[in-house]
C-alpha cells in the first residue's frame, strides 16, 4: 500500500523542486538585471557629470574671447 502513496508524493516533490529551481532562476535574472541597470545608471550619471564639467570649463575659458 505504501507503494501507491509514494508515487504521488514523489511526483509532488519533483514538481516542488522544479518550481523552486524556476523561482531561483527568475530571482537570479532579476538580480543580474538590477545590477546591470545600476551599472548603466552609474555610467550615464558619470557621462552627464563629465559633460557638465566640460561645459563649465568652456564657460571659464577665455582663449576664444567669447
Amino acid at each position: 500500500m505504501s507503494g501507491l502513496l509514494d508515487l504521488p508524493l514523489d511526483a509532488a516533490a519533483f514538481v516542488v523542486q522544479g518550481l523552486v529551481l524556476i523561482g531561483t532562476a527568475i530571482a537570479d535574472f532579476f538580480v543580474e538585471a538590477v545590477a546591470f541597470l545600476v551599472e548603466l545608471g552609474t555610467a550615464v550619471i558619470g557621462a552627464i557629470g563629465a559633460f557638465l564639467g566640460l561645459v563649465a570649463e568652456a564657460e571659464n575659458d577665455t582663449r576664444f574671447g567669447v
